[in-house]
């Protein structure tokens, strides 16, 4: 549609993948405050906080993920039946199955959130990598995926239309 655009995945965000610090390392853990995101946590359409949390020093050695980016999980047996995806809404990090998507301009991240929703079974089909013992997703190629751009304000609409109808299924 007129006003519409077309970008590839890795134009629109900046990407980081997480890690977990040692475990032998008491101080990377003891007495937590920043979220530690895995894909347990990945259940809802936006996360506040983990199950488990970092010390800050766990969180400096890990690096931190902006709020409001958009967390995928790309290593694990669920994506034999499901993508999950969300919005964090605080800073937060992450382990290694997962990576982060910051969109580079604000408000862009539900409308990545709506579209990496619908295009699930889509996005495991085309980009899953072959030959491993987990389940995983070729982030890499994923990057160079299309997606349709509307102005941000369709975005809005889209979304807000789209969270109502699910609503009323609720």
């Amino acid at each position: 549609p007129e006003g519409w655009a077309w970008a590839r995945l890795g134009q629109i965000v900046a990407t980081c993948g997480g890690k977990t610090p040692s475990k032998a390392n008491k101080e990377f853990w003891e007495g937590g405050g920043v979220p530690w995101i895995t894909s347990k946590d990945m259940k809802a359409a936006e996360l506040y906080g983990s199950q488990i949390e970092l010390a800050p020093l766990g969180a400096a050695e890990t690096g931190t993920v902006p709020a409001g980016s958009v967390l995928m999980v790309v290593r694990s047996g669920i994506l034999r039946r499901l993508l999950p995806v969300a919005i964090n809404r605080v800073e937060t990090t992450i382990n290694q199955d997962l990576k982060a998507m910051t969109p580079f301009h604000g408000g862009f991240s539900k409308w990545l959130l709506t579209c990496f929703s619908a295009w699930d079974k889509r996005i495991r089909n085309t980009y899953h990598k072959d030959g491993t013992t987990v389940d995983s997703i070729e982030f890499d190629s994923m990057l160079t995926m299309l997606l349709p751009v509307p102005p941000l304000a369709e975005q809005r609409r889209i979304v807000e239309r789209i969270e109502e109808l699910f609503n009323h299924l609720d």
